[in-house]
């Protein structure tokens, strides 16, 4: 679990924003001449995510090297086969996105969210059920990795099948467009938000004693699930918003945005009421008595979550028209200031 855990947050990193630039810079390119842009960008993201990975690899290995008489014998092999599945997830998500930026929204997602996850679990069902002794964390890891190998095989086959009709080109060849700039502000966006998501647990397991730390957790997963439709309902639009700003189309933005903004809205409104009104006997149902007391920090996240997509997908919006640099900056400010305001309160309030 905690290397699967780790490699889902370093390949937040070492994708480089390759999901962003490759939807936004396919979305963009619609008519028939486009196919040297398109080709060029693909190019450039596959370049920049082969040496983030490589450079991630050799730093895990660096590391593993380093710390090795530290960690428990039994976790070198799971370790080990969690570095060969982080370019396996990377190229994937890139491979799915671009079939997103072509307008294959649901086969994009759904290959990396939902048939990876679900051949799996079919894997350890057919491979433990049949020899329970194998069930062991390399083993499970080894799954992860067929699985991953298996999903990123049929995203790139699917790739193909779909880019030949968006792929000619009149005689300029492959055309490069700059996105290393992008592409650091999109890293330093992602780094961002990883910071952002994960410091209040840790300054509260710093603070103060496991119990609250316990019922803040399960506060905080369950308000998770309010901005649900927000991730959906975003990527759905993402290219069609890439392509109005593309063609300064600002009454078609308009629309996409203001559509998009009510769906979001109208998705997260009822599960933020469920939670405010009876947060803490759902908690107290899932997850045991003890748990009632997270009705109020609950109730408190899902109405400041509930605020803040109210607003609609700003932060998409910001990804698909190319301001990324204000995003980050935007994101970085908050996880500064998230950081200190947790430093001046948690230790007083909890």
């Amino acid at each position: 679990a905690y290397a699967i855990a780790g490699v889902t947050l370093v390949s937040v990193i070492v994708e480089m924003g390759s999901p962003t630039l490759l939807i936004r810079g396919f979305a963009t390119q619609e008519d028939d001449g486009a196919g040297g842009i398109r080709s060029g960008i693909l190019s450039q993201v596959l370049q920049l995510i082969s040496v983030s990975n490589v450079a991630a690899v050799v730093a895990a290995l660096t590391l593993i090297w380093l710390f090795a008489a530290s960690i428990p014998a039994p976790m070198l092999p799971a370790l080990m086969w969690a570095i060969a599945l982080l370019p396996v997830v990377v190229f994937g998500r890139a491979a799915g996105a671009a079939l997103v930026g072509l307008r294959h929204v649901v086969l994009g997602e759904a290959l990396d969210k939902a048939v990876r996850p679900a051949l799996f679990v079919l894997l350890c069902i057919v491979l433990f059920v049949q020899m329970p002794e194998l069930r062991t964390p390399e083993a499970a890891m080894i799954l992860q990795l067929a699985a991953g190998i298996a999903v990123l095989a049929l995203t790139v086959f699917m790739l193909v099948r779909v880019y030949p009709e968006n792929r000619h080109d009149h005689g300029g060849g492959v055309r490069k467009e700059p996105i290393l700039g992008s592409a650091w502000s999109l890293t330093l966006l992602s780094g961002a938000a990883l910071i952002n998501s994960q410091t209040d647990l840790l300054m509260l397991g710093f603070f103060r004693p496991a119990s609250d730390r316990g019922v803040y957790r399960v506060a905080s997963q369950g308000a998770a699930l309010v901005p649900i439709g927000l991730h959906a309902i975003s990527v759905a639009f993402a290219p069609h918003l890439a392509a109005a700003f593309a063609k300064n189309d600002h009454a078609q933005l308009q629309k996409l945005v203001t559509s998009s903004a009510r769906g979001i809205l109208l998705a997260a409104l009822p599960i933020a009421l469920v939670f405010v009104a009876v947060g803490g006997p759902v908690a107290a149902w899932i997850f045991g008595a003890e748990f009632a007391a997270a009705h109020w920090p609950l109730a408190i996240l899902s109405i400041g979550i509930l605020l803040n997509i109210s607003f609609g997908p700003v932060g998409i919006l910001l990804r698909m028209t190319g301001h990324e640099r204000y995003s980050a900056r935007i994101m970085l400010g908050s996880a500064v200031g998230n950081l200190l305001l947790n430093l001046a309160l948690i230790p007083r309030y909890g």
